[in-house]
């Protein structure tokens, strides 16, 4: 109400709606901060999460590409854009998105585990053990990528290797 032109505060209202569940109105927070400042990638980048929240991919893929253009080395941008190209089915794209957030940042842990629950959909088995490798000596406590490298594993028929990461990750959480 002070200063309805404060892109910052649009955005921030957005995140907050967002997170209430109010995909609807987020949307049209971060639509006023582009409004105001069309060239503000974060708001792109927050836009294209509501958006593919909501279930509208075509869209949320627009909103994370305009945040790629305004800054290229935005690597939550890529990821986010990986993650909705996976969830459309255009696997490929994916991973070179989450290849682009990786190069943009080697110790990107969740672009690595994203890259790896995407080789692993495609059956790329030995490329998706690097990837969640790589996820492990960036966080050696992630249980998720332990089980998961003890699927591929079984599914490999190395049940030492399989065996292996099921202990490590039943030690880390025996629940």
């Amino acid at each position: 109400q002070i200063k309805p032109d404060y892109q910052d505060a649009h955005n921030n209202l957005g995140n907050a709606l967002k997170e209430q569940g109010d995909l609807d109105s987020a949307i049209l927070s971060f639509q006023k901060a582009l409004k105001i400042k069309p060239d503000f990638e974060k708001a792109h980048n927050n836009l294209g999460n509501a958006l593919k929240e909501k279930g509208d991919l075509n869209s949320a893929i627009d909103s994370y590409q305009n945040a790629i253009k305004i800054q290229p080395d935005y690597q939550d941008a890529h990821n986010n854009l990986g993650n909705a190209l996976q969830e459309k089915g255009d696997l490929n794209s994916a991973i070179d998105s989450y290849q682009n957030a990786i190069k943009l940042n080697p110790y990107y842990q969740e672009a690595h585990y994203n890259l790896g629950l995407c080789y692993k959909s495609i059956n790329l088995l030995d490329e998706a053990i690097e990837s969640f490798s790589n996820v492990l000596q960036i966080e050696p406590q992630n249980i998720s990528a332990h089980l998961l490298l003890g699927n591929i594993y079984t599914k490999l028929k190395d049940f030492k290797g399989a065996k292996y990461y099921y202990q490590k990750g039943h030690k880390l959480d025996p629940n």
